[in-house]
């Protein structure tokens, strides 16, 4: 297994990780948060990866875990909640979405 492959499984287990836990707790973990990115910052700073390939990839372990996208679950989540701030997902306009 070459170092692209160890940063890209490592990668997508602790993106499983962060999306198990906030879809079982209903609330995001900061600090787990924050060491993701600072892990995929340093892949892409050495060259392992880049942004294009990160973001596909928390796309695809998100659909994996929520069976649903981030625009999909960010929608359903403003429905859900129905109050002014929620609603922030459609400020843009809908050809921008």
């Amino acid at each position: 297994m070459d170092q692209k492959e160890l940063f890209i499984d490592c990668t997508k287990q602790q993106l499983t990780d962060f999306y198990i836990k906030l879809r079982d707790m209903k609330r995001s973990d900061a600090i787990l948060k924050a060491k993701i990115e600072g892990f995929m910052f340093a892949g892409v700073v050495l060259g392992i990866s880049d942004n294009t390939e990160l973001k596909q990839l928390m796309e695809d372990v998100h659909q994996e875990v929520f069976q649903m996208s981030v625009k999909e679950r960010q929608i359903d989540s403003a429905l859900k909640k129905n109050n002014p701030e929620s609603w922030s997902v459609f400020d843009k306009p809908a050809w921008g979405r």
